[in-house]
């Protein structure tokens, strides 16, 4: 690496990490409830046994700490664990758990394209700037209205026709509150970051940390992360190191990973033992079989 353990420690004396603590209790909490809204105003839209809205909540908050063990474990669980509630098959909520992953998509490029044409597009090249103005609310349109439309294009066409057809059946209305709520979500995610890197010492633009987090975001989510750590801090580097030193940039990254981690599993634990309860023996659907429970194969 090019920057020591030594030098890295040495930044994070230097910042203020007292100052993360509040931002990360406000993303936490804001980001649960907005998560949970979304997924409950698609769930009673389009599955008649869907859980109350504080069942959602809890149950997001409990699976959770799953993401010690990484994202397949989460999702598998949310997947299950909303199959076990709702009485449909584990494959119909897996479509349905791909169905939130493209809102949340949506929401991401929506986000991007809104901080492009505010003032992230200054950030670019000159001879990149106005095309890329004109290119991203159309890119982030065409990924909306393909997460709208997928499910019931595919849902018919599917050698699986279990696959999509309870996402087939959300409407509209229900994908456009949804996908609000994940703008909201996602918003909150990237206002306290911001929040508390200003608070722990980074000079960084806002504009700037508005135009790259939610492809920061997106890359934290993907599996090539282990507790938050991983390609995430390298794509830090890349957007960020312009702006500020790298060991500083990892320094707050790696303090913020790791109040996260916990604050997420401090969240959830209080409701651990009642969600894994409900997964392990919550009531079957009549058309479920022990072998489909027993696949964890969802992502988030």
């Amino acid at each position: 690496s090019r920057y020591s353990i030594a030098e890295i420690a040495s930044e994070m004396g230097k910042g203020h990490p007292l100052a993360l603590v509040l931002p990360c209790v406000v993303m936490l909490v804001v980001s649960l409830f907005f998560v949970s809204l979304g997924d409950w105003l698609v769930l009673r839209s389009a599955v008649p046994r869907a859980p109350s809205l504080w069942e959602q909540v809890r149950g997001r908050a409990g699976i959770s700490v799953l993401m010690t063990l990484g994202y397949l474990f989460s999702g598998g669980g949310l997947g299950v664990w909303l199959a076990r509630k709702t009485g449909i098959r584990v494959t119909a909520t897996i479509g349905l758990l791909l169905y939130l992953m493209a809102s949340e998509v949506a929401a991401l490029a929506a986000i991007t394209a809104t901080a492009l044409l505010i003032g992230g597009g200054e950030l670019l090249e000159p001879e990149l700037r106005e095309f890329v103005r004109w290119v991203a609310p159309v890119l982030a349109a065409g990924v909306v209205v393909s997460a709208l439309l997928a499910p019931k294009i595919l849902a018919g066409r599917l050698r699986d026709p279990q696959f999509l057809r309870t996402a087939a059946q959300v409407p509209a209305l229900s994908f456009i509150a949804n996908l609000l709520c994940r703008i909201v979500h996602l918003s909150t995610v990237i206002g306290c970051t911001i929040w508390a890197a200003h608070g722990f010492g980074l000079d960084i633009p806002v504009e700037a940390m508005w135009t790259y987090m939610p492809v920061i975001i997106f890359v934290s989510a993907l599996p090539v992360n282990v507790l938050g750590f991983g390609a995430v801090q390298v794509v830090w580097l890349v957007f960020e190191s312009k702006h500020a030193t790298g060991a500083s940039i990892l320094a707050f990254q790696f303090l913020w990973s790791f109040l996260v981690l916990v604050a997420i599993v401090a969240r959830g634990l209080p409701f651990f033992r009642t969600v894994m309860a409900e997964i392990t023996g919550g009531p079957r659907s009549s058309t479920t079989d022990d072998n489909e429970l027993a696949d964890p194969s969802a992502a988030e």
